[in-house]
């Protein structure tokens, strides 16, 4: 798509875990398992995913069996799915964050 790789260092906390819970909300258009894509000044930006990012998961399940699990997603935490694709490939999540909500409106 040709974009370019870039760094963007971020600081390391200088506090104990035990004070302080640290993090910054970013709005996600799209997570995979390595990496997800978030808006920063109007543009599309890919981050890689850190080993200690907390998500949730979203699965689809067989409708008659819940047991049987067709597919599974790694989605920001707390996020709210609303809907699958028709090929069950994709999900679709609710859009909360205000950088977002034009994106609902197209």
């Amino acid at each position: 798509m040709g974009a370019e790789g870039a760094s963007l260092p971020l600081p390391e906390p200088q506090f104990p875990l035990s004070t302080c819970l640290c993090y910054i909300e970013l709005p996600v258009l799209q997570m995979a398992d390595t990496d997800f894509i978030t808006v920063i000044a109007g543009r599309n930006i890919r981050f890689h995913l850190p080993s200690n990012f907390y998500t949730s998961e979203a699965r689809l399940v067989e409708p008659n069996e819940h047991s049987k699990m067709k597919r599974k997603w790694r989605i920001p935490f707390r996020g709210t799915p609303i809907g699958v694709s028709h090929d069950e490939n994709v999900i679709y999540l609710a859009f909360f964050e205000p950088e977002l909500a034009d994106l609902g409106s197209s």
